[in-house]
């Protein structure tokens, strides 16, 4: 694979950043992370990063030996607010 899951993004914010320390959510394992919010105009970007899930799910279930859920069953990891 070459690269299908790796997104150069334009401008974007940041929101709940833990990029300098792992965070701990719900008491659960400590991870780095953050939340980037995306200009809804900023299309090309949305494109780059829904085509690099698709890429990802489809690496993932290649590795699979048995496949529980279809591809569309799975959760997104991109939410879009309403305005």
């Amino acid at each position: 694979m070459k690269l299908r899951t790796k997104v150069i993004t334009g401008i974007v914010r940041l929101s709940y950043v833990y990029v300098w320390e792992p965070h701990s959510v719900n008491g659960g394992p400590e991870k780095y992370s953050v939340s980037i919010i995306i200009p809804k105009d900023d299309l090309a970007t949305l494109k780059k990063i829904n085509d690099a899930v698709d890429a990802a799910i489809e690496e993932g279930l290649s590795n699979c030996l048995f496949v529980m859920v279809t591809p569309r069953e799975m959760t997104r990891p991109m939410l879009t607010a309403t305005s």
